[in-house]
């Protein structure tokens, strides 16, 4: 979710745009591929920093994967 401002100039929060990028969409299957291992949320966040992968120019939380496997139907499951 993002802010944006609606025609009455009230703020709101809209559902983050998705775009197709490449580099993003082949971290995308890695997370689901370690899902499907059977790796946890936190796992698969440590694992990407610990690659020097960011999300974004940020560290990954187990939030941002749940969302991204969620947007995608994958499984969410477990945190751990």
């Amino acid at each position: 979710m993002h802010e944006a401002v609606d025609e009455n100039g009230n703020k709101v929060l809209r559902p983050a745009r998705l775009v197709d990028c490449p580099d993003e969409q082949t971290v995308i299957d890695r997370i689901c591929l370690k899902r499907e291992q059977g790796k946890g949320l936190r796992e698969i966040a440590r694992m990407l920093d610990a690659e020097g992968i960011t999300c974004r120019g940020r560290r990954w939380h187990h939030s941002t994967i749940k969302t991204i496997l969620s947007r995608i139907g994958g499984d969410v499951g477990r945190a751990a």
